[in-house]
C-alpha cells in the first residue's frame, strides 16, 4: 500500500528561524510531536508541538505541549500514546507528560519526574512494554526507570 502525505507547512516566516530537534510519531501513526528550538539568538528556548492526522491522511498542528527554557535533546511517546516523556538541558530531569486527549483531567499535566542525572540527558525511550524508561547522559550513565 502507498500513502502520499504532505506533512504539515510549519507557519512560513514565523518558522523560518527554528530548528527541529527531535521527531517522534505516535504507536498508531495517528499524531507526532516534535521539539524546535525557538530563537537563533537567544542561547536556546524549545517548545513541544504536536500534530494530528485529519481525515484526509494530512498531519494539521494540534496543540503547544510545552515551552522549555533551555534546548529539548529528546522526546518519546509511551506505547499506549497517551504520555510523552522529554528532556531538557535547563535540568538533568526527565518529565513525562499525559497526551491523551480523552482524559480531560490530566490532558497536557506532568504526571511525573525522573531524576538521577548529574549532566544533560541526551536520550529518552520507553521500553515496547512501557514498564521501563531509558535514558543516556552527557554524564556517562544509563539510567533504567520502572
Amino acid at each position: 500500500m502507498t500513502v502520499s502525505l504532505t506533512l504539515c507547512n510549519l507557519g512560513g516566516d514565523e518558522y523560518r528561524s527554528k530548528n527541529i530537534r527531535c521527531l517522534k510519531f505516535n504507536q498508531n501513526n495517528e499524531s507526532f510531536a516534535f521539539a524546535m528550538k525557538i530563537n537563533k539568538y537567544l542561547p536556546s528556548y524549545s517548545k513541544i508541538h504536536v500534530y494530528c492526522k485529519d481525515n484526509k491522511n494530512n498531519f494539521e498542528f494540534d496543540y503547544e505541549l510545552i515551552e522549555c527554557k533551555e534546548l529539548i535533546t529528546d522526546l518519546d511517546y509511551s506505547p499506549c500514546g497517551n504520555y510523552l516523556a522529554f528532556a531538557c538541558t535547563d535540568t538533568f530531569i526527565v518529565n513525562i507528560y499525559s497526551v491523551d486527549k480523552l482524559n480531560t483531567s490530566t490532558f497536557k499535566t506532568q504526571v511525573a519526574k525522573l531524576t538521577g542525572h548529574n549532566d544533560f540527558i541526551n536520550s529518552v525511550r520507553f521500553s515496547p512494554s512501557g514498564y521501563f524508561i531509558v535514558t543516556g547522559s552527557k554524564d556517562k550513565f544509563i539510567f533504567v526507570y520502572a
